[in-house]
């Protein structure tokens, strides 16, 4: 009985209504967190106790209210143009929002009375936090809004928001993309150094002579960077488990080959597994090309056929040991649907071992909406006219994500390179340039932001890689039995030939 893949995913609306309709979800979970957002810093700023002032109150409570609305306010903007994943998710929202709640209630906390704590106060973590966990340039403009905040909770002085902007940024930029631990100490180091050069130079302008006070506050701009430092790292996996945001530990957890469903498919799919490992590493090297996430690509790579478990025999990589192809008794229909049911394995077993999301989508978008074209063109022969194309189809949908396009470009191509004849560097650009072109004229890539560009470089990654894959040997001498037969006993001495030194 052959398994059918199931429906395309989500239901059949208009695109243009589905795109109404998210635009519409995301303007209604930002506008609320904003809102939330914007009282929960006001309350925040608001002085409590018996004997403040009704009027000092409300002053504050406008102040502080005017300042967050325009805080929150530009950093919503900033989200909706740059960051629209990030609107649509309510737990990036509320991970952005509970991050600057937290960090102004605890500089309130810590700075309170004493007034030099402020350099100790460790805000780079939050912009490294943001940088680990979603981006840098995000990270970037929240350290901005949280030193604005930090200054204005502290004493609302020009000095210490410029201090903690610098280090919130240098902070961003030293641990994006970084997958080793030491990373993150080296990036707490220049947040101190940083913060250290700003101090210095509002001291120099200031004219003071109180070096004791330039030692005191370059030691505990130090303590900053490493506090930064250490906080990001303790929290860091905690923190992106909470929120169901992926981290670059985990990635790197995924790339184990100890990992139980990759050992799976070494022993049970062994020919699957090893198509993977090399889809993995084109992929890889042309996220780095075209500045995509590479880690994310390769990780994804490793799982994106595990659906090939449920019937390894299906798959002509696997075949090696079984003498004939199952599909040679079966209706090029019932192959197709068989091949392509892989993807709707692939969902199934990705649930059960617990995926990551952005792992997981890949694997339905690996093969878009492209038809299992050799058993299409198998049933085309056969019936001699047209053929519905509808039972031949992957269930979709095309790729969402850069990542998600070089993965599908990466496996196609590793696919047909493995099973070209000629593998001549001539051969193999003309190979990946009609792969690249076809993906280009069936739309796959109409819900991605790959450009022209970024196609051009990803065909040349692909061509330099693949062509050292299939790079030529020189095949060894055959050794004759003649040239041993009055061969003595015992070691073979060798001796350089007379003429070596020459």
């Amino acid at each position: 009985m052959v398994v059918r893949p199931g429906p395309p995913p989500g239901p059949g609306l208009d695109p243009v209504q589905a795109r109404v309709g998210a635009l519409a979800r995301a303007a209604g979970i930002g506008g609320a967190t904003a809102v939330l957002l914007c009282l929960a810093l006001t309350l925040t700023f608001v002085p409590r106790g018996n004997d403040v002032p009704d009027e000092l109150v409300w002053r504050s409570f406008a102040s502080s209210g005017l300042l967050a609305i325009s805080l929150v306010g530009v950093l919503a903007l900033y989200l909706w143009h740059f960051h629209p994943r990030t609107v649509r998710s309510p737990r990036r929202l509320l991970f952005l929002a509970s991050l600057l709640v937290l960090t102004v209630l605890a500089a309130k906390i810590v700075t309170a009375s004493r007034p030099l704590w402020v350099f100790v106060f460790p805000l780079a973590a939050g912009s490294m936090l943001v940088s680990t966990l979603l981006d840098a340039r995000l990270a970037i403009m929240v350290g901005m809004i949280m030193a604005v905040l930090v200054a204005w909770v502290s004493g609302g002085t020009l000095e210490v928001a410029v201090i903690l902007s610098v280090g919130a940024a240098t902070g961003a930029l030293g641990v994006w993309h970084k997958e080793r631990l030491h990373a993150f100490f080296v990036a707490g180091l220049g947040v101190a150094a940083a913060q250290a050069v700003v101090w210095l130079a509002f001291f120099l302008a200031q004219r003071s002579e109180d070096w004791s006070l330039l030692g005191v506050v370059s030691f505990e701009l130090l303590v900053n960077g490493l506090l930064s430092a250490l906080l990001t790292i303790g929290s860091v996996t905690l923190v992106g488990r909470l929120f169901g945001i992926l981290t670059r530990l985990q990635l790197l957890e995924l790339a184990s080959p100890t990992q139980p469903l990759l050992r799976r498919l070494l022993n049970e799919a062994p020919g699957t597994y090893h198509h993977s490992i090399m889809v993995g590493n084109l992929a890889e090297r042309a996220a780095e090309v075209v500045g995509a996430d590479s880690l994310l690509v390769r990780v994804a790579a490793y799982y994106h056929d595990v659906g090939k478990l449920e019937r390894p025999w299906a798959f002509i990589e696997n075949q090696a040991d079984m003498g004939e192809n199952i599909h040679d008794a079966l209706e090029p229909m019932d192959s197709a649907q068989l091949i392509a049911a892989h993807v709707v394995d692939g969902m199934a077993l990705a649930e059960k071992y617990e995926l990551p999301a952005p792992v997981r989508e890949m694997i339905p978008q690996h093969h878009g909406t492209r038809t299992v074209s050799f058993f299409y063109q198998q049933a085309v022969e056969r019936a001699g006219e047209s053929v519905d194309p509808a039972p031949f189809t992957y269930p979709g949908p095309k790729p969402q994500s850069r990542e998600a396009a070089l993965l599908m470009l990466a496996d196609s191509t590793e696919a047909a390179a493995r099973a070209a004849r000629d593998h001549s560097r001539p051969a193999i650009e003309g190979l990946v340039d009609q792969i690249v072109r076809e993906r280009l004229e069936e739309g796959q890539f109409d819900d991605c932001n790959l450009t022209l560009r970024d196609l051009t470089v990803i065909k040349r990654s692909f061509v330099t890689l693949l062509s050292g894959m299939y790079h030529s040997r020189i095949p060894y001498p055959a050794k004759k039995d003649e040239d041993h037969a009055d061969a003595p006993d015992g070691p073979i001495m060798l001796r350089p030939p007379r003429d070596a030194h020459a």
